[in-house]
Order: C-alpha cells, then sequence, then structure tokens
C-alpha cells in the first residue's frame, strides 16, 4: 500500500510537471493545505486513527508530497534554465552566422580589392616603362644634337647650325607636349 500511493503522489506530480508550472504551484498548495488540515485533525484526535483517508499514514504522505512536490519545482527550474540557455546559443549561433557571412563578404572584397591593385600596379608599371622610353626619345636628341652643335660650331655652317637648332626646337616642343600630357 505505501509503494502504490507513492507511485500515485509521484504520476500526479509528475502530470502536474508536464502540465507545467501554473498547475504544479497550486495543485501542490491544495493538496499541502489539505494534507496539513488532515494531520492536524488526527493529531488533535478529530478523525480516528483508524479511519485514514489514505492507505498510508498521513505524516509519511505528507513528507513524500512535499518530497515529490519540490523535486517537481526544482525539476522545472532546470528544464527553464535549459531552454533559455538553449535560446542563448541558438542567438549566439544566429549571431556567429551573421558575422561569418560578413567576414566572408568583407574576405571577397580584399580578395577583388588586392587583384584591382596588383592589375593596378602592373598597369602602373607598363604606363612608366613606356613613359621613360617615350621621354628619353626626345630628350636624347634634345642633348645630342645640343652636343653635335656645342663641340662642331666652329666648323658647321649656319644653314647646318639651324638644321640643328630646329631639331633642338622639333625635340624640346615634343618632350613638353608628352609632358603636357601626362
Amino acid at each position: 500500500r505505501d509503494e502504490a500511493a507513492l507511485v500515485l503522489i509521484a504520476v500526479l506530480s509528475i502530470a502536474g510537471f508536464l502540465l507545467g508550472m501554473q498547475v504544479v504551484v497550486p495543485l501542490g498548495i491544495i493538496t499541502a493545505v489539505l494534507m496539513i488540515i488532515i494531520f492536524l485533525a488526527e493529531r488533535l484526535a478529530l478523525i480516528p486513527e483508524e479511519e485514514h483517508i489514505y492507505p498510508v499514514a498521513t505524516d509519511e504522505l505528507v513528507l513524500a508530497l512535499i518530497g515529490v512536490f519540490v523535486t517537481t519545482i526544482i525539476l522545472y527550474q532546470i528544464t527553464w534554465l535549459m531552454t533559455g540557455k538553449t535560446d542563448e546559443i541558438k542567438a549566439q549561433a544566429q549571431f556567429l552566422s551573421k558575422k561569418n557571412l560578413q567576414l566572408e563578404k568583407t574576405q571577397e572584397a580584399l580578395i577583388e580589392a588586392k587583384e584591382e591593385s596588383e592589375e593596378a600596379n602592373r598597369s602602373r608599371s607598363v604606363f612608366f616603362s613606356r613613359m621613360s622610353h617615350d621621354l628619353r626619345t626626345p630628350l636624347s636628341g634634345i642633348l645630342g644634337l645640343a652636343s653635335h652643335l656645342i663641340d662642331d660650331a666652329h666648323r658647321l655652317s649656319q644653314p647646318e647650325q639651324e638644321a640643328l637648332l630646329h631639331g633642338i626646337k622639333r625635340s624640346g616642343t615634343h618632350l613638353l607636349n608628352l609632358i603636357n600630357d601626362l
């Protein structure tokens, strides 16, 4: 009989636990009040000891109910905490997932920017090598013609000197146009 009563109490408490704390607390309070009333009635001899309402002694039943009630509340609190932590973990996972997507987009943008930078660097190198050649050609012409004019000025005729000076002017104008285009 004792085991049957304890099993009945456990089943009622588990049913209350499954139905939620809104049912467990009032059920526990009502049960505790009734058990205290019965316990006091037996102790004050208002109910004879032989006429137990329950198959076990009231004090044993009260202790068992209190134990099951406390255990139920503890289990409910543990479940509530675990649910809260699960929600927190889900929120953290969503946050990390969003950050991961942002990082992937940033990484893609950085790779694209790096490739564009490398292409710009190659283009700049090609441009400077071509411009260096284009600038050297008229400058070499100017320097060469000027050197020839200086070194051989006493032997050159007037028309030859004028031709060299026109060449210098032409190369200088070409060089100026290249610099202006830059």
